[in-house]
């Protein structure tokens, strides 16, 4: 969470919980929320924030960004393919299935061009 462009809160959360958390905000006021995964797409989302916690609501992340360079494109499929088979957690095992298979192209492909925010 960023106020005045100075970082004032920051939390980690498990990729897959649906679970409500709530961010702890020093100053109440506006605020921006940057949100990001280890192969999601980061999202900006502007809020207004009250001193204390703060709930944001439901967060949806585009995932497929193999290679972290903030774009679903070529190099994330090539990667994607590249370690088809494998059967070890990384980047390239989007769904985190344990296994780099069709369905982690798939997850690539369905988001082809988007880009973080």
């Amino acid at each position: 969470m960023r106020q005045n462009n100075v970082t004032v809160a920051t939390l980690n959360v498990p990729v897959g919980n649906s679970a409500p958390f709530a961010i702890p905000i020093p100053l109440a006021g506006p605020a921006t929320l940057l949100v990001n995964g280890p192969t999601q797409l980061r999202r900006v989302i502007d809020v207004s924030a009250i001193a204390g916690p703060t709930q944001v609501g439901d967060i949806f992340l585009f995932n497929g960004d193999v290679n972290d360079d903030g774009e679903v494109d070529a190099a994330d499929i090539d990667e994607a393919i590249a370690e088809f088979g494998s059967m070890l957690f990384g980047p390239a095992d989007i769904d985190m299935s344990g296994e780099v298979d069709a369905a982690d192209i798939d997850i690539v492909i369905a988001n082809f061009g988007r880009v973080d925010e």
